[in-house]
């Protein structure tokens, strides 16, 4: 199965949903509906959605995990650090139709980890250590006379661009103590409403 997505989450829920609304790039404006998390993961580029499960924060939302994938710290990401201190904010984006996945962690204020590639560039940015996750998952991989990574992942030989889902299914498992993809994930998928909001 292919996936679509873009979100931001965060181990928290904010005590102030206003002011956590308001730091967002855009002005938002209700529509005073909601949206199961399955059917907004990919949102367009006018839809911004909102919610919380078991204590973590969801954002929807077409272009914000880019503002993550670079080295330094946009605006963006600092007023979420402020609003969530001591926190885990990972931003993850996904579009099977060209193998883009991207990832960034953000432990207690401090960007760990970034990584982002895609067909044509397989790892085309990362920043940081490899995470416990991707270690996990290159434990059978070898470095190829072009210098690039082929992993052996459930009996087949794979590029970094292929496995990029299985980090972000994996790294989302900090978050909700399971993978976005996984078994466990129906009540998170088609039962978790997200508040709807236009920009403007």
């Amino acid at each position: 199965m292919g996936w679509k997505a873009s979100m931001i989450l965060i181990n928290k829920v904010s005590k102030d949903r206003n002011r956590l609304l308001n730091l967002m790039p855009y002005v938002l404006k209700s529509t005073e509906q909601s949206e199961t998390l399955e059917t907004v993961i990919m949102p367009d580029e006018q839809n911004f959605y909102l919610g919380e499960f078991e204590g973590s924060t969801i954002i929807c939302d077409f272009g914000l995990p880019f503002e993550f994938y670079s080295e330094e710290l946009s605006k963006f990401e600092g007023d979420l650090i402020e609003h969530f201190p001591d926190s885990t904010i990972i931003a993850l984006s996904l579009i099977s139709t060209v193998n883009h996945y991207g990832f960034a962690i953000i432990e207690n204020g401090e960007k760990a980890r970034v990584k982002v590639g895609d067909s044509s560039d397989p790892v085309a940015f990362e920043f940081g250590e490899s995470s416990r996750e991707e270690i996990a998952l290159q434990k059978d991989s070898r470095i190829d006379e072009n210098g690039s990574r082929i992993f052996n992942f459930e009996g087949e030989q794979i590029t970094e661009d292929c496995l990029g889902e299985e980090y972000v299914f994996e790294i989302s498992k900090r978050i909700f103590g399971f993978s976005l993809n996984g078994p466990e994930s129906d009540e998170l998928l088609f039962e978790t409403q997200l508040t709807s909001y236009l920009k403007s």
